[in-house]
C-alpha cells in the first residue's frame, strides 16, 4: 500500500506476520530520491507509530498521522 503526500510517499509492506513502514522523499517525477525513515511493527499502526517516534521532522510526522492504517 502506498500513499503520496506532496514530496513524501508512505509505503507499508507485510513480511512474516509483521509490517514495515517506509517514508520516502520523491522528486517531481514521482520517483523516490531518499528514504527518510523506516520502522517495523506487529501491525501497520504499530509500524507507523514507531516511524513517527524515530523522527522530529514535523512534515513527516504530519504525513504519518494522516496515513490510513
Amino acid at each position: 500500500m502506498t500513499e503520496r503526500h506532496g514530496t513524501l510517499r508512505v509505503r507499508f509492506y507485510p513480511a512474516h506476520g509483521a509490517w514495515t513502514c517506509i517514508v520516502q522523499r520523491v522528486g517531481p517525477d514521482g520517483m523516490p530520491e531518499a528514504d527518510v525513515v523506516s520502522a517495523n511493527g506487529d501491525t501497520k499502526a504499530d509500524a507507523r507509530d514507531r516511524a513517527m517516534a524515530q523522527t522530529d521532522d514535523t512534515e513527516v510526522i504530519q504525513v504519518l498521522e494522516s496515513t490510513s492504517t
